[in-house]
């Protein structure tokens, strides 16, 4: 028993010490960029850009790692939501702008999204979001515009496509999915599946079981 008492001890000194050693050299290293940034806030000759030194400094930090080690800033979540799992807070609704020119039109509601339960239909132009007009802005910005968290409301001066009535809708936003299965379905020899598949995000591999087994039923 005492030999190995001393082996463990041996191997787990020298594993002890480089812990303590590396977390001596990360309390370190936050203290210097700490009094750095201390000093230049007192005595630099001009107005510190602070948010753009902090992105530069953490991409320089994260890239002595690996390429998929990445800093995302929480006003870049939805764009991380819509890439991992398709998913995003809005109305439901695929927009139109011929230009930036022109206003922003409902090309496709979603089924049962906050934009078809709100009476939204295609062809119905948006002429202002939150009382801001859609006139010179492109497709992207009018689409960032009426995206947000999930329960927080957007306002749509809108015209109607059939009546031409001009009115203000009030949406909740929701979080909406977009599938990565577009179809699925038995092809007419009666005994071949067939599934259209898009995209590879998060829980598509249960999506993609849950078809299989519907089409064997």
């Amino acid at each position: 028993m005492k030999r190995t008492f001393v082996l463990l001890t041996v191997i787990f000194l020298p594993l002890l010490a480089e812990a303590q050693s590396q977390s001596f050299k990360i309390g370190k290293w936050t203290e210097i960029r700490n009094s750095i940034v201390k000093e230049l806030n007192r005595s630099y000759v001009d107005t510190l850009p602070v948010d753009r030194m902090e992105r530069a400094a953490v991409n320089a930090m994260l890239s002595e790692l690996d390429p998929y080690t990445v800093y995302i800033p929480v006003e870049e979540d939805e764009d991380l939501q819509m890439m991992v799992s398709k998913s995003y807070g809005g109305i439901g609704a695929v927009i139109y702008k011929p230009n930036v020119d022109d206003y922003v039109y409902i090309n496709e509601p979603y089924e049962n999204s906050p934009a078809a339960k709100a009476g939204l239909q295609c062809g119905d132009r948006i002429t202002a979001i939150d009382g801001q007009t859609t006139l010179g802005l492109n497709a992207s910005e009018s689409s960032s515009k009426m995206k947000g968290a999930p329960g927080t409301q957007v306002r749509f001066h809108v015209i109607k496509v059939r009546s031409g009535e001009e009115t203000d809708v009030c949406i909740t936003r929701e979080r909406i999915h977009l599938p990565d299965i577009q179809y699925s379905g038995i092809l007419s020899d009666g005994k071949t599946g067939y599934v259209m598949q898009t995209g590879f995000t998060e829980g598509v591999g249960e999506e993609l079981r849950k078809v299989v087994v519907g089409l064997k039923e």
